[in-house]
């Protein structure tokens, strides 16, 4: 039986028109490999079971009618004004997608869809990337058409650009793309190859809200200038250098000087990529607690070199470091706020959780929180509707 946040109750009660199908995309936790995606580099993430889903039906009329269960709005547009978009607006992303799609050449109808997510909004998880994804998948399945999962995830990267001005990597789509349950995906952005990595057995992922909320977009365009700054002047001085991501962390310190203010950028985005690497290695090999000290390495240089942390990411992070329950922690996602992850055994992971949501709560509020299980790839289920 249908919920009140049955995406395909909610069509018919705000649209009057019965779905055809349902898609679903899930959010994603960013465990190493930070801003390395739009380097070229190394990101190790993972799908998480909180989803976005989407009833669609076809409509009626000349307009695309879309509502948000979560936001209680709805809004509507023609299809050849899908591009003209209210930045940083949820209907934004829905519009941007669809202009994206057109612009591939995908043959779209008018479309009615209501959307409901269990992905937090502004929190690191990437929402944005769970709407993304659903909606391509499902418009792609009421069109007939098909995308490989690569192009699904760069068509939601473009949306996201559009929609936000910012200059964003591609690892958020991609890993909504190819989550699979119990596997870490570990991505490189060069070629876009994929492979996957198990989950550690017995170990689980806490995560806790900063309870500061970001917009990423002036400070992404600035940390991914700076990023391009730095492999320009790299490349003039090693052969073989295109990107940070070909750069070891040896060849950056020798041209230090060189690279001048932007040195603490990218001396963050080479480490992390080396600290990817090292982590998989790790990983394979059983050494979890090693691999935990990479996540807290990695906080580090995102409060001394990036610059993208936050006080209440850091407090996080600072219980953590106290807690000999948890092996490692660290910012989650594009940062300036949202989520952080910390590693902990199973068995350990619902005390621990009330613990540090217990220490941080404020006005008898507590942070939000969740073990997070790990999820899968999008889906469709397509429905049959009554005559």
């Amino acid at each position: 039986m249908p919920t009140n946040h049955d995406p395909v109750l909610r069509l018919r009660q705000a649209f009057g028109q019965e779905a055809s199908l349902v898609s679903s995309a899930s959010g994603r936790l960013e465990i190493l490999g930070n801003h390395t995606d739009y380097n070229e580099g190394f990101v190790l993430s993972c799908a998480v079971e909180q989803r976005c889903q989407v009833a669609f039906a076809i409509a009626p009329g000349d307009k695309c009618l879309v509502w948000s269960e979560d936001l209680d709005e709805a809004i509507a547009f023609r299809l050849d004004q899908a591009g003209d978009v209210e930045p940083r607006r949820w209907g934004g992303y829905v519009r941007c997608v669809v202009d994206q799609l057109l612009r591939r050449g995908i043959k779209l109808k008018p479309f009615a869809a209501a959307i409901r997510s269990s992905v937090p909004l502004s929190a690191g998880m990437s929402s944005s990337a769970a709407l993304e994804v659903a909606l391509i998948t499902g418009l792609l399945k009421l069109s007939g058409a098909e995308l490989s999962p690569g192009d699904i995830a760069r068509v939601g990267q473009a949306a996201e650009s559009a929609a936000t001005g910012a200059r964003t990597g591609l690892m958020d789509q991609l890993t909504s793309c190819l989550g699979r349950p119990d596997q870490l995906v570990l991505s490189e952005y060069r070629g876009l190859s994929v492979r996957h990595v198990a989950m550690p057995a017995g170990y689980a992922w806490v995560v806790v809200d900063s309870g500061e909320k970001h917009d990423l977009s002036q400070e992404y365009n600035q940390r991914r200038a700076a990023c391009e700054r730095a492999a320009a002047v790299l490349a003039k001085l090693e052969a073989g250098v295109s990107t940070l991501r070909d750069v070891s962390p040896a060849t950056l310190e020798r041209h230090a000087a060189a690279i001048g203010e932007d040195l603490p950028f990218a001396r963050h985005v080479v480490e992390e990529c080396d600290r990817v690497l090292r982590g998989e290695k790790l990983l394979l090999a059983g050494d979890t607690a090693a691999f935990g000290q990479l996540l807290f390495d990695s906080h580090l240089s995102s409060q001394n070199n990036f610059r993208n942390s936050c006080l209440g990411l850091d407090r996080l992070v600072g219980f953590a470091r106290q807690d000999r329950r948890c092996l490692g922690a660290r910012l989650s996602g594009g940062g300036f706020g949202g989520v952080s992850i910390h590693l902990v055994k199973a068995s350990d992971a619902e005390a621990y959780a009330a613990d540090i949501a217990k220490a941080f709560t404020r006005d008898g509020k507590e942070p939000w929180h969740t073990i997070a299980r790990i999820g899968g790839g999008p889906s469709v289920n397509e429905l049959r509707i009554k005559s």
